[in-house]
Order: structure tokens, then sequence, then C-alpha cells
């Protein structure tokens, strides 16, 4: 009660879906042990300037088991990501130290990595005009000032 009077199901119906209840919850705590041994999500950070170097920062990305996490940086000036700027693997480190680009749109994407294989892109993501998703990259903008600007939410070319 009150399930098997106002319920919009008929008997049988609700007595397959109350069976199954104990399955969904043991499926989801599997995926939730699962979730234990790969790096979990992380942010990619507005990039700083100073000095005539740009900092490329991010999150640390959270392992519970243990072992070190490494991150997969990539720098380019188109979202396809057909031409590094920069391509490199950082371990012990939330950032990579770059000489300062000329002013344009430029893509970040930092994917991170465990020695047995597990990876995790970032949360960012950018919207191409075609409606892809560009997972884990981040579209930021160097202007003529020398200052760096990030959107929110980008669509774009």
């Amino acid at each position: 009660m009150p399930d098997k009077i106002y319920a919009r199901l008929t008997r049988e119906n609700y007595e397959i879906l109350a069976g199954g209840i104990s399955g969904e919850i043991e499926k989801n705590y599997q995926s939730f042990l699962d979730s234990m041994e790969e790096p979990w999500p992380f942010h990619i950070l507005a990039p700083e300037t100073s000095d005539g170097v740009l900092r490329l920062r991010w999150e640390p990305s959270w392992m519970f088991q243990e072992g070190e996490v490494s991150y997969s940086v990539e720098l380019s000036s188109d979202f396809m990501f057909r031409e590094y700027l920069r391509n490199e693997t950082v371990t012990g480190a939330e950032e990579l130290t770059v000489d300062m680009l000329p002013a344009g749109k430029y893509f970040l994407r930092v994917r991170s990595g465990t020695p047995q294989g597990a990876f995790q892109d970032a949360y960012e993501y950018y919207i191409a005009e075609s409606g892809s998703i560009v997972s884990g990259t981040l579209c930021f903008y160097v202007l003529e000032d020398g200052t760096i600007a990030v959107s929110e939410y980008e669509e774009g070319d």
C-alpha cells in the first residue's frame, strides 16, 4: 500500500518491477565499486599569464585506490587537435607552463590516467558548429593585450 492501489500498473507488472529492484541495487553498487578504480572527473581551470608564460592548469583527479595519476595535456589552435602546439604527459602536478601564445583562439584538452590504463576526461567540453561535442576540452582566447578570456559555454566553428 498505497502503490498497489494507485500505481498505473497491472498487478503482474507491479510484481515484475518490484522483483527487479534488488538486481538494480546490486548493479548500481557494482558500478560504484568499479568507479573507485578509475580517476574521478575534474575541471580544467582558466589559463593564467605572467612574465611571458602561460600556465595551463586543472584540478587534481582523485583516485581512491593507491596509484599515481598522470595527465595527458594537449594544446591546439583547432578543436579537432589536428596539429598540436603541445602534447605532453604530466605526472605529479596539475599544470603545464608554456611560452605565451599569440592572440587567437585555443583549445586545451586534459585527460587523467592510471598506469593500469583507466582514464577520465575533464568535465569541460566544446560544441562545434556541426553539433559535435569535443569532450574534456576548454576553449580559451588570448587577447591582443595578452589577457585570457574563457567562455563558460562555447559553441563555435
